[in-house]
């Protein structure tokens, strides 16, 4: 009697603990490929990046509200690192907490809030967002099947009070620039830099 009660229990705990092994194994090799697809934007690798996402029909792509279907379109707008490089500019993606939820058996959800920065000979952006990555496991390598990726607005600065304010500025006109400056460029975009969009490409 003992000893079946003993097989029951052994049997009873043994999936569970398979089970937990498998999801660990599984979260360590997912956090490895989205870490070398991040590795990827920030060396401007334009092949690299391409070659983590699956080429079977049905992948997509998705920033801020725009769709890309199929491998070759999101390979051909993957062209703008080649630009980042040609500008000298320097685009890194930093990211915050990854997030990773098996979905079945071969495919797992991450997701991880981001931080941009696009730096160029004028200065420096910083840009805040959020981005998601369906990944599929085929053969010994996970590839990306859909990703999506956020931008947060830049705030702007808050509007001087009416005691701070010119007559001008009361009046709506816009402020002329102190002396002995130019006009600074628009929020958000560095001189000589591409404007901050989602990472890599849209």
């Amino acid at each position: 009697y003992t000893p079946f009660v003993a097989i029951l229990g052994l049997a009873a705990v043994t999936p569970a603990t398979t089970l937990g092994q498998t999801r660990g194994a599984l979260r360590t090799e997912v956090e490895a490929a989205v870490r070398a697809y991040v590795d990827a934007q920030n060396k401007a690798d334009a092949g690299a990046l391409a070659a983590m996402y699956s080429t079977q029909p049905g992948v997509t792509s998705i920033g801020d509200g725009e769709i890309i279907r199929g491998w070759d379109r999101i390979r051909e707008r993957m062209g703008v690192l080649d630009s980042l490089t040609a500008m000298q500019a320097r685009l890194t993606v930093t990211l915050g907490s990854l997030d990773i939820t098996p979905l079945g058996s071969g495919f797992a959800l991450a997701i991880a809030p981001y931080t941009l920065t696009v730096g160029a000979q004028g200065g420096e952006v910083k840009q805040r967002g959020a981005m998601t990555l369906v990944l599929q496991k085929i053969g010994a390598e996970w590839k990306i099947i859909h990703d999506h990726t956020s931008t947060l607005p830049q705030q702007s600065a808050p509007a001087a009070s009416a005691a701070q304010q010119t007559p001008s500025q009361q009046a709506g006109a816009p402020a002329p620039p102190p002396a002995g400056t130019s006009t600074p460029p628009a929020p958000g975009t560095p001189v000589g830099s591409p404007a901050v969009s989602t990472p890599p490409f849209h």
